[in-house]
């Protein structure tokens, strides 16, 4: 049986220093092989200088979207040697679900495992940083607690075409999703060599099947249909 498990680690890496410099003040980190996506809520003079930290300490920042109280930023590469933890979980048979959250200086993990890599994972993680303090918040059965979902990228990506896939990226990296838009439809459309309609046909079909996905695991209470 599968166990969700939550985790409150007290250690010394960026993003819970960050968090510890700035009262009330929110990030969340989701992590891949290529890119690492970063949240940060709180007041917009402090996500200003944390954002200015990040750039000087960690990385490329590849994109920022500002909004009010809230911004994203896009790192261009993965800063695993600076989370000593990140990669242990999936080693042991375990499941990080993102993102992971950081406040007050402290590191909150939600995992899936089975009663028997508990404290195998534990004690890897001491193994990693022995000065960490680690407290488990809650060991809950995963049957018992159906808002715990997860979205893995690759069933989002099996469900587009090439050409859907294609204009989608499109669309993003041309600034398509941005406020205000930076590039229109006919654009788009012309730097794909392909007519406005037939375009906006892939464009749609895209969009229809990403929402279709991510919607019911914002909201548990709406059903695919």
């Amino acid at each position: 049986m599968l166990y969700k498990l939550i985790l409150k680690i007290k250690h010394r890496c960026p993003f819970s220093l960050y968090s510890e410099k700035n009262s009330s003040f929110e990030i969340l980190h989701w992590c891949n092989t290529q890119y690492d996506i970063v949240e940060m809520r709180g007041e917009p003079e402090k996500i200003e200088k944390t954002v200015d930290e990040i750039n000087n300490e960690l990385g490329e920042i590849m994109k920022i979207f500002p909004v009010e109280n809230q911004t994203q930023i896009v790192i261009k590469h993965c800063e695993c040697d600076d989370l000593p933890f990140i990669d242990i979980p999936e080693k042991l048979g375990c499941v990080l679900i993102p993102p992971v959250k950081y406040l007050a200086g402290i590191e909150i993990q939600q995992l899936l495992v089975t009663l028997d890599n508990v404290q195998h994972l534990l004690t890897e993680y001491k193994k990693k940083d022995p000065t960490a303090e680690i407290e488990i918040i809650e060991l809950a059965p995963l049957k018992d607690d159906p808002k715990v979902l997860i979205l893995y990228p690759e069933e989002v990506r099996k469900e587009l075409t090439q050409k859907q896939f294609q204009s989608v990226t499109q669309a993003y990296e041309q600034g398509y999703y941005d406020i205000p838009r930076n590039i229109s439809v006919d654009s788009l459309a012309g730097e794909m060599n392909i007519n406005r309609r037939t375009f906006e046909d892939h464009l749609r079909k895209a969009e229809r099947k990403i929402m279709k996905k991510l919607i019911p695991l914002l909201n548990p209470q709406i059903k695919n249909k």
